[in-house]
């Protein structure tokens, strides 16, 4: 078993973030009318790879983060963002407890932005 690297904090951050994540990645339906087109995102089966995309384009410049992200067996697939929040809430993420956090603190930024349009 893998040494936790992050910190306490980060890692109950993390957890806090994949209870929301799951409430908003399931609780959203195509039958609700929105236009925004995360809707259809998540009956397609396409928004954890979207929210992938999207935190792989934000830390492309910072290596181990990207690597980290890279290197995770389920990287950008259907379901992928709930098993990584999980490896974040065990304490495993990008060497560097700053890295673990900042990347939970930008999870939590897209997340919120779901939860806000679909609240």
């Amino acid at each position: 078993m893998k040494t936790p690297v992050l910190s306490n904090e980060t890692r109950l951050h993390a957890l806090q973030l994949c209870g929301r994540w799951l409430r908003a990645s399931r609780g959203v339906s195509v039958l609700n009318g929105c236009g925004c087109g995360i809707d259809l995102a998540i009956d397609a089966g396409v928004l954890d790879g979207m929210l992938w995309e999207s935190i792989i384009e934000r830390f492309e410049k910072r290596t181990p983060i990207a690597k980290w992200l890279k290197s995770q067996p389920s990287a950008g697939r259907r379901g992928s963002i709930e098993p990584l929040l999980s490896l974040l809430a065990e304490g495993h993420g990008p060497k560097g407890q700053k890295n673990g956090a900042d990347l939970v603190q930008a999870l939590e930024m897209s997340i919120a932005s779901i939860e806000a349009h679909h609240s």
